[in-house]
């Protein structure tokens, strides 16, 4: 079975630790697009993107992402990773600037 390469671009709240708010035997589940691509064997997280160093080693100690797959500048991460998934979170016109330099410019919402 086919694995897809999946990348993130914004590792906060949404991106990569809502998880950690969840109560404790709460509804089962991944809450996060980080694991939500840990969760499915179709998918494999293989690079993340965020302007904060800190946020990314914290993304890179969770989900396994090794410390040169972590990106300061997501269109670096793009080109050097050419990532089949790109789950982004962050807002407004990056949100939409990041769309348009995604390979096909952009896909699904």
């Amino acid at each position: 079975m086919k694995r897809f390469k999946a990348a993130l671009i914004g590792c906060s709240r949404m991106g990569a630790f809502i998880d950690n708010e969840m109560p404790k035997g709460g509804r089962p589940g991944a809450y996060s697009h980080a694991a939500g691509y840990e969760a499915c064997n179709r998918t494999e997280l293989v690079a993340c993107s965020d302007l904060r160093t800190e946020v990314l080693e914290q993304t890179g100690l969770r989900y396994n992402v090794p410390k040169q797959k972590q990106y300061l500048d997501y269109k670096e991460m793009i080109d050097r990773e050419q990532p089949e998934i790109i789950s982004r979170k962050r807002r407004g016109f990056a949100r939409r600037l990041v769309g348009a330099i995604a390979p096909g410019g952009g896909g699904v919402e």
